[in-house]
């Protein structure tokens, strides 16, 4: 059974700009077990979202009329904001909040689901109110990656590590009938079964999830001081930064399919790291 989540602006401006946390919205958009639900309303405040950015030079007109239209286009559920007027108002005076957020709300209320957002206020403002609606913040869902693609590259991660370290202690013992030299070495550690299988599954991912791969694998390489034990969600979020820019070629470019590919080795410290 999907799980049912009402969005709001907040979190579906990020489906098409690449804003913080953009990697956890498309995540989000793209997970096949939740159902997104909104009101009708949300075509009209994404759209005027993106309005603001093409003033400030940051969108296209074609880019704004695209995104208008594709927030129609079936994903998420769209309610009528009509019915939902009457109590987003009252909501809106208990909560001493804007309506328009309310309108999101009351959605989240009269299907008794959980609402997602960005905006922190109104996810405090929610949560910290008498009233019955639950809500998440967008920010707190830490990694863009499914559990499926974590359990997969940690996996990876572990068989090609110790890969590694077995042809790095054959090479170091004279007494074995052949000892590999570093060409060899290295040569049979990227043409292992792992190796490939990792290369083959980096190619099935998105852009954006290769990104959450890049950053934490960075998170994990540039904490390497065993005393530090956790790193808090900022840390991913300035990494996901620089590796947004570094991703966008990188399968065309073959030093940098090398470089993320080499990455393999610090993703389970990193992994580590974020989730403690």
């Amino acid at each position: 059974m999907a799980i049912k989540l009402v969005v709001d602006a907040s979190v579906a401006i990020k489906w098409f700009v690449e804003e913080p946390d953009h990697e956890l919205a498309v995540a989000v958009f793209d997970d096949t077990s939740c159902e997104l639900i909104a009101p009708d309303f949300i075509a009209v405040e994404v759209a005027n979202v993106a309005w603001k950015k093409a003033r400030r030079g940051e969108l296209s007109k074609a880019e704004v009329e695209n995104i208008s239209r594709m927030i129609f286009r079936g994903n998420p559920t769209l309610y009528s904001t009509e019915a939902l007027m009457p109590r987003a108002s009252v909501l809106s005076v208990d909560l001493d909040h804007p309506v328009y957020d309310c309108v999101y709300a009351a959605l989240a209320e009269l299907l008794d689901v959980c609402l997602l957002t960005a905006d922190s206020k109104f996810h405090k403002r929610l949560g910290t109110s008498s009233l019955n609606i639950r809500s998440a913040l967008l920010g707190e869902r830490i990694f863009a990656l499914s559990p499926k693609d974590i359990a997969e590259l940690r996996r990876l991660a572990e068989t090609i590590v110790k890969t590694s370290e077995t042809l790095w202690s054959a090479s170091q013992q004279e007494s074995l009938r052949f000892r590999a030299k570093t060409d060899y070495e290295v040569e049979a550690d990227l043409n292992s079964p792992g190796r490939r299988t990792l290369v083959a599954y980096l190619d099935t991912l998105p852009e954006y999830k290769v990104v959450d791969f890049v950053a934490i694998c960075w998170v994990g390489g540039e904490n390497p001081n065993p005393q530090t034990t956790s790193v808090d969600i900022s840390g991913l979020q300035y990494a996901r930064e620089r590796a947004r820019e570094f991703v966008r070629d990188w399968r065309d470019v073959r030093s940098k399919r090398g470089y993320v590919e080499g990455l393999i080795v610090y993703f389970e410290r990193g992994f580590s790291l974020l989730s403690s």
